[in-house]
């Protein structure tokens, strides 16, 4: 397997324009979910400069590729990360049981059931994670561990 991540030109393009939009827009971000200075606050302000650095490190490291030829059918558009707008494939490791879930903004009005707020507690443990981590949640006092399987950017 390629140890560096092959992004379409127009994913990339796309994660490029996402890493300038999270950029420009920290303050204003913050501001919508936190209007005064609190713990939680400084935790997601820290998240958000560590998201960048993550971002940026795959910006400068991916290799851009004009086509999806058939020899990497399997490894475009795969990210070393979880991030906003990526789909993640999840294994339940009790019952092997798979679902997959596509990582958004809380304010994503695109309803659809894979969609998984980055605030919820499951999209929380996700994010920067990468393929084969164990997330561990506790639901209703059970717990329930998921193995990333895998996490592609989706680029539409």
């Amino acid at each position: 397997m390629n140890s560096r991540s092959m992004l379409t030109a127009h994913a990339f393009q796309k994660l490029l324009n996402h890493l300038i939009n999270i950029e420009e827009r920290k303050t204003e971000i913050l501001g919508n979910f936190f209007s005064e200075t609190s713990e939680s606050r400084d935790y997601y302000s820290s998240a958000l400069d560590n998201y960048i650095k993550k971002l940026e490190d795959i910006i400068t490291t991916v290799q851009v590729i004009n086509e999806a030829g058939s020899n990497y059918v399997d490894y475009i558009n795969t990210l070393p990360y979880v991030i906003l707008e990526s789909s993640v494939v999840l294994e339940n490791t009790t019952n092997q049981e798979t679902r997959c879930v596509k990582v958004v903004w809380p304010y994503d009005t695109t309803y659809c059931k894979e969609n998984l707020s980055c605030l919820s507690a499951l999209g929380k443990s996700l994010m920067l994670k990468s393929s084969g981590d164990i997330i561990r949640m506790d639901f209703n006092d059970a717990g329930t561990a998921y193995k990333i399987k895998s996490i592609r950017y989706d680029q539409r």
